[in-house]
């Protein structure tokens, strides 16, 4: 895991929905990223933790079984290589802009995903000098 070619950006996508998942890994892909996918939270700070290259973007779904996407933050930012990695959140929460400031979120997705949105988030916050 996450051992690919070194020139590409590397995505992590933690979502417990497998179509989703395979979707956003198809689209991903198709613009040339490296990508790993985790189940939930718990998969993706295991993953994590024995990774030898970190994902240079983490993709992590709001709501999931096991360990959601506020546990799995929490957890990154007290693992000292893992808390500069820059995780998104996505969710199909109406009321996340509220929440924004609590669970200490700086970047969020809106789900459903529109993909061209997506691709573009995504492009922006792996390589903003290039953009």
């Amino acid at each position: 895991m996450f051992n690919k070619s070194m020139s590409k950006k590397r995505i992590l996508i933690v979502d417990d929905d497998a179509s989703i998942r395979d979707v956003m890994e198809e689209v991903l892909l198709s613009e040339g990223f490296d990508v790993d996918v985790a189940e939930n939270g718990q998969d993706a700070i295991d993953r994590l933790q024995k990774a030898l290259n970190l994902p240079d973007l983490i993709l992590v779904d709001l709501m999931m079984p096991v360990k959601d996407g506020v546990g799995f933050l929490k957890d990154q930012q007290n693992i000292p290589r893992l808390k500069t990695i820059p995780s998104v959140i996505m969710t199909a929460d109406g009321q996340i802009e509220s929440k924004i400031r609590e669970l200490g979120i700086k970047d969020f997705l809106k789900k459903p995903i529109d993909l061209d949105h997506f691709t573009n988030a995504v492009k922006r916050l792996v390589a903003p000098h290039t953009l």
